[in-house]
């Protein structure tokens, strides 16, 4: 007897995915002889079809002996009926050989595939026979089962495609093309493609997909890079076309200088100098020393209606001492407005209304109140004006002149007067108590 112990066996543990294939080759195998079952009912089916059908060609066969003719197409009737019993007798080996390559198949996914390449080899059974010599066909079609996927493909399907797309993906960035891009630019008037191009930081190094994911950012820095852009929307078209649209601010009016006309944007912005031959046939010119009123009132002009605004010819300061922002604003309609700038937005929406009331040509301050007048008017009142200052100014003189002589005459008494002499003042020494008498 031997003192080694005999080590026990152990058993084969089968892991959760052998289980579940095992299971799935149980319902394969299941739903395989199912399906061969059904088969061979279709076949038996079709072989007693074949049967009748030889049956009747037999009794036919009967009733035309007398015509050869009629005999020579029986006979090949009848070589037709043999083949098509072949041809079902050879189906039904094909599916007798793919059952058992099936059977010894372990894996799933080959099964799958065995099973895929097994219904599109299995021939379809004829849907119509020939049965008479005048070749008259029998319409009857057998039922096309409907393809059904598995359980497992349709569960892998999703990351089967997800997988296609993300390789499809990798492959595309790993090529040139995947950086050749065809940016254009639209919507500009008054600046140009190639600094809206330059300002939006795309690179020709920039791959497409990063341009179609941050064009947020792209957007932004064109904003941000130029002054006349007040939005941009970058576009895209398969396969690497992009279109960048900007809006542009409007220029409300022009300062004019010796060297020619700064542009004002809606933002009061001052814009580079350009050129008279470049200026519109229509402009509001603005005529302020300082910047910060000009962009002040760009502003305020941008809160009144656009048809009041096209209305207004030109503005400057008035030169008011009581009233420093007071503005003097020429209409084409031929009126002129005085209104301060601080007060503009609140004013001067009440021009149309006054404007029907008052004959051309008159001038309506809003100074203070409003009130409506005109050159004739104020240059009847500036004479008024000045003829009461050289009034004042001649009674005044008049006044001074008899002050002057008044006081010349009071001298003149004075002088002529005697001076009275003057008593002399006696003064009395102190006694000292000391001295005795």
């Amino acid at each position: 007897m031997s003192n080694k112990k005999e080590t026990p066996k152990k058993e084969d543990v089968l892991t959760e995915w052998q289980k579940k294939n095992l299971e799935f080759q149980k319902r394969k195998q299941e739903k395989e002889r199912l399906e061969k079952e059904k088969q061979e009912k279709e076949l038996q089916k079709k072989k007693e079809e074949i049967e009748k059908a030889k049956l009747k060609r037999q009794k036919e066969k009967e009733v035309e002996e007398e015509s050869s003719d009629n005999g020579e197409e029986k006979e090949l009737s009848e070589e037709a009926l043999g083949e098509e019993l072949s041809e079902v007798s050879d189906e039904k080996e094909i599916a007798d050989e793919k059952e058992i390559s099936l059977e010894n198949d372990e894996s799933p996914i080959e099964d799958e595939a065995i099973e895929e390449e097994k219904k599109s080899l299995l021939p379809s059974l004829k849907k119509e026979d020939k049965l008479d010599k005048s070749g008259e066909k029998s319409n009857k079609a057998h039922p096309r089962k409907a393809f059904v996927l598995d359980e497992k493909i349709k569960k892998a399907l999703p990351i089967l495609v997800g997988f296609s797309l993300l390789l499809l993906f990798s492959i595309f960035m790993s090529t040139p093309y995947s950086k050749q891009k065809q940016i254009s630019v639209a919507g500009m008037t008054y600046s140009n493609e190639e600094t809206i191009y330059a300002t939006s930081g795309i690179k020709d190094s920039d791959y497409i997909f990063s341009l179609i994911t941050n064009k947020k950012q792209y957007e932004k820095a064109v904003v941000k890079g130029n002054p006349w852009v007040k939005s941009a929307n970058i576009s895209y078209q398969f396969p690497n076309r992009f279109t960048i649209t900007v809006s542009e601010y409007r220029i409300v009016a022009y300062q004019q200088l010796e060297s020619g006309y700064q542009p004002v944007i809606e933002t009061g912005e001052i814009m580079p100098t350009i050129t008279k031959a470049q200026m519109p046939e229509q402009f509001l010119l603005v005529n302020l020393v300082q910047k910060e009123d000009v962009s002040l009132l760009v502003k305020e002009l941008m809160k009144l209606d656009k048809e009041l605004v096209d209305n207004i010819e030109s503005i400057q300061l008035a030169n008011s001492k009581t009233t420093k922002d007071l503005l003097d604003v020429k209409m084409r309609d031929g009126n002129k407005v005085r209104v301060p700038l601080s007060q503009l937005d609140v004013k001067m929406p009440l021009y149309n209304d006054i404007a029907k009331q008052v004959p051309v040509g008159s001038i309506i301050d809003m100074e203070v109140g409003v009130y409506a007048t005109s050159d004739n008017l104020e240059a009847l009142s500036d004479q008024v004006k000045a003829d009461n200052i050289a009034k004042k100014e001649e009674e005044k003189a008049a006044a001074e002149a008899e002050e002057k002589a008044n006081e010349e005459e009071l001298n003149n008494e004075v002088s002529q007067e005697e001076p009275v002499p003057e008593e002399p003042v006696q003064t009395v020494e102190p006694i000292d108590p000391t001295i005795s008498e």
